[in-house]
């Protein structure tokens, strides 16, 4: 049904708006007392920059959910990946030209997000004027809003976990304790684009299946899915343990030698996590989050 999609998608964003504009008013109103309790001088105007973030951020992944459900993976593409990280590259670039140093990084980073996004909107409407595909029914909402609490819980959860680490040892510990626990926790990403990959195109199959009731087709889509990630992900996670010492030496400088621990620590998890298959993505799809 098209006119329940729009319903669903338009209720949706509007809901984001509301919810990501007043987390950005309160983001930005407590940033000072943030920058104290972290006992972080000059954290502050990061945080004020970060507010300004949070609405088109949470609005471009509420867009690329929408072309999702609908089994379009072009506009997620075009303006989440490509348009943002253009853009957020030349502007960087032309502020250290221009010699603005770190403010003007920052106001670069918030730039390059608002373009990529005002981008997607505009494609969004245009689209929307040829297929209708945006309509408000707040009726809706509140069953909106039911589903989608216990995925903000698991989302808040998983973001302090990410960033536990991080903020306990910025708390208690040196600037360089930090960038030996920061340095290769960034390789995480390259184990995680396989389940990324996978979940964006296994979601919208996976709920079709299920409202159909094909849930053979769907067990059989899960295992399919579930090798080709362990393919791809469990060798570089199995090289980043074998070879851990090497690889941060390489890229970080031999004083990052004893990060290669945490290296080590993140793919093993990370491997397991591949096995283990779309599991979150499956209990979304069969509306359990």
């Amino acid at each position: 049904n098209q006119a329940s999609i729009g319903e669903v998608s338009g209720t949706g964003l509007l809901l984001i708006a509301l919810a990501s504009g007043i987390l950005s008013f309160v983001f930005y109103g407590l940033a000072d007392e943030i920058s104290t309790w972290l006992n972080k001088p000059g954290l502050e105007a990061v945080l004020r920059a970060f507010a300004f973030l949070i609405v088109p951020l949470a609005l471009l992944q509420g867009l690329t959910a929408t072309f999702q459900g609908r089994q379009q993976a072009r506009p997620k593409a075009l303006f989440e990946d490509i348009t943002v990280h253009v853009a957020r590259f030349i502007l960087v670039v032309m502020t250290m030209v221009i010699g603005l140093r770190f403010q003007g990084i920052l106001a670069a980073y918030v730039a390059s997000v608002w373009i990529g996004f005002l981008a997607f909107v505009l494609y969004a409407l245009i689209r929307a004027k040829k297929s209708g595909i945006f309509r408000i029914n707040m009726s809706i909402a509140m069953g909106m809003l039911g589903f989608s609490i216990p995925l903000l819980g698991v989302g808040l959860v998983n973001r302090l976990t990410d960033w536990v680490g991080t903020l306990l040892l910025g708390m208690y510990q040196s600037a360089e304790q930090v960038a030996l626990y920061m340095a290769p926790s960034r390789l995480q990403i390259l184990l995680l684009v396989p389940m990324m990959a996978l979940g964006f195109i296994y979601t919208p199959i996976a709920t079709r299946l299920h409202v159909s009731n094909n849930h053979a087709e769907l067990k059989r889509l899960y295992g399919s899915g579930t090798k080709w990630v362990v393919v791809f992900t469990l060798p570089l996670a199995l090289y980043f343990v074998i070879d851990a010492e090497y690889i941060v030496t390489l890229l970080f400088g031999s004083e990052y030698v004893a990060s290669a621990v945490v290296l080590q620590i993140i793919s093993l998890g990370y491997a397991v996590h591949s096995i283990m298959g779309p599991n979150v993505a499956t209990l979304v799809s069969c509306g359990r989050p």
